[in-house]
């Protein structure tokens, strides 16, 4: 996954089905894509968790995407759930892999 696919990622929106902030998912893809455009930069590797990279907010690893909660919405405008959620268990991957790029046995 790279920096640009995150922030052309779209979402269904919901109006008058549970969902999530837009503002609150908008905010934290936009802090995913700035700590993998540090990674991308080949700068930093496993430990841009512990090293001062220059971000405005700590960068994002795979436990807080794990981690993260939206606000959720309902009956006013927010992003499908479902849609969502499966957007960050591929990004908790793909942070995993980055942080711990050696194979497994």
């Amino acid at each position: 996954m790279r920096s640009d696919e995150l922030l052309n990622q779209q979402f269904r929106a919901t109006k008058y089905s549970y969902g999530y902030d837009q503002r609150e998912v908008d905010t934290f893809i936009d802090r995913a894509a700035a700590t993998l455009k540090i990674y991308e930069s080949g700068t930093v590797h496993s430990d841009i968790h512990t090293s001062d990279v220059g971000l405005e907010h700590p960068p994002i690893t795979s436990q807080l995407v794990n981690n993260v909660r939206f606000t959720p919405t309902h009956l006013s405008e927010g992003y499908d759930q479902h849609d969502v959620d499966d957007f960050l268990d591929r990004l908790a991957s793909a942070f995993r892999n980055l942080e711990d790029p050696e194979p497994r046995d």
